[in-house]
């Protein structure tokens, strides 16, 4: 009894034991293989690509990146700017601005031409030539004429460097014979002391733009170069000025054994003035000539006198 009884007991045993080792193999067993049912990728999304990014797309295994494209720069039209054309500046023209009161245009550079008009102080004149040493100037008046003035009693200005030479310039008239004016009181003849010893005085005219005067050194009753010809207020007084008979140095343009004194360039000037000629040690070689000058100038008055001095 006890034998069946333990016989049953290992028959429990056993039937638990392998009850037990099922399980487990059975758990230990490989799964059941489960074949995936595909899944259909979904198409990307385009989503902006910001710029500067390079774009990438996956191609199975291969990654293609495709550079961004340039963004392209707008192209301003360009606004025509308007080109300001540069307004030439004009050249002032060359003309002048009377100085003396009253002022001779002569029919040439010389004194000894005849006048052809009279302008006043303050009146502007086209310059339009001057003669080659630029000491007289070639003028048109308003009305058309055509003069010259003398440069110093004038004020030019303008472009004076593109005032040509005149052509044409006329030849100075020949110095006038003086007409010898009978003494109204006899005198003597008095017995030669000086070299010139005759002096003849003549041509008193009015002339409100310079008080002048001037006139011939002969020799034997030749014209005679290279005399001074000084002047003062008085006899044998000091010697104001002196200037050379005939063309010299600054005054080419004289003839031959002329001279001439300026008093005042710019107004009558009154007084009585004296002449005579010296040798270079300023001794006197000549008689003495007086002349008297107004201050007013009109017919009958006298502004300018021509004083000649001969040896004969």
């Amino acid at each position: 009894m006890m034998g069946r009884s333990w016989h049953c007991r290992r028959t429990v045993w056993w039937g638990a034991v392998m009850l037990l080792v099922a399980v487990v193999l059975g758990a230990c067993a490989a799964p059941e293989r489960v074949t995936p049912t595909p899944t259909r990728t979904p198409m990307p999304t385009f989503t902006p690509t910001p710029e500067g990014v390079s774009l990438v797309m996956a191609m199975g295994n291969v990654a293609a990146v495709i550079p961004p494209s340039p963004t392209p720069t707008p192209t301003a039209t360009p606004t025509p700017t308007p080109t300001d054309t540069p307004t030439p500046t004009p050249t002032p023209k060359p003309e002048l601005v009377v100085q003396a009161q009253r002022l001779n245009v002569r029919v040439g550079p010389n004194i000894l031409h005849p006048r052809v008009a009279q302008v006043g102080a303050g009146q502007r004149l086209d310059i339009i030539g001057k003669n080659p040493e630029g000491s007289w100037w070639q003028v048109r008046l308003p009305d058309g004429t055509v003069g010259w003035v003398f440069a110093e009693l004038v004020q030019a200005q303008g472009a004076l460097e593109v005032v040509p030479v005149a052509t044409n310039i006329p030849t100075p008239p020949p110095t006038p014979t003086p007409t010898f004016t009978p003494t109204p009181t006899p005198q003597p003849t008095p017995t030669p002391a000086y070299m010139f010893n005759k002096v003849v005085i003549y041509g008193c005219e009015y002339n409100a733009g310079v008080t002048e005067v001037h006139g011939t050194v002969y020799v034997d009753g030749q014209p005679a170069n290279g005399y001074w010809v000084a002047f003062s207020w008085k006899p044998d007084g000091p010697i104001v000025a002196k200037i050379l008979s005939g063309p010299h140095e600054g005054y080419p343009d004289w003839p031959p054994g002329f001279y001439s004194h300026i008093l005042q360039a710019q107004a009558p000037r009154a007084g009585d003035w004296y002449f005579w000629i010296v040798d270079d040690n300023n001794r006197r070689i000549s008689k003495i000539a007086n002349v008297r000058t107004d201050a007013v100038a009109e017919p009958g008055k006298c502004q300018k006198w021509t004083i000649d001095f001969d040896t004969r």
